[in-house]
């Protein structure tokens, strides 16, 4: 299973380099969303969203790094394909609560 440390050093090697829309080292929103997590699971999850999406690294990387099956769930939950209009995703993702999370068993 993959630890924190480990999910952070992936995170931050994959996303080297890249900015946000602000010119910001776009590493900083996902360290911003784990930092928010409760559990262990939350924080992975937090700290490696934007990776699948923003990055080459993908699910079966992920998968092979240590994540479990309902991390992975949850990352694919929280990835959205680049043809897609983020406000759509949002919109979309809406009636989701803390409560889909506990189905993932990441609370």
């Amino acid at each position: 299973m993959i630890t924190i440390e480990q999910a952070i050093v992936l995170a931050t090697a994959a996303m080297q380099g890249l900015k946000d829309l602000e010119g910001n080292a776009a590493i900083l929103h996902p360290l911003r969303v784990m930092l928010s997590g409760k559990s262990d699971d939350e924080k992975i999850v937090g700290v490696l969203h934007d990776v699948p999406e923003d990055t080459n690294v993908g699910f079966s990387q992920l998968k092979e790094a240590g994540c479990t099956d309902a991390q992975i769930e949850a990352l694919h939950f929280l990835t959205h394909s680049k043809d897609v209009p983020y406000s759509v995703v949002k919109t979309s993702r809406a009636g989701f609560t803390r409560s889909f999370f506990l189905q993932l068993r990441l609370i």
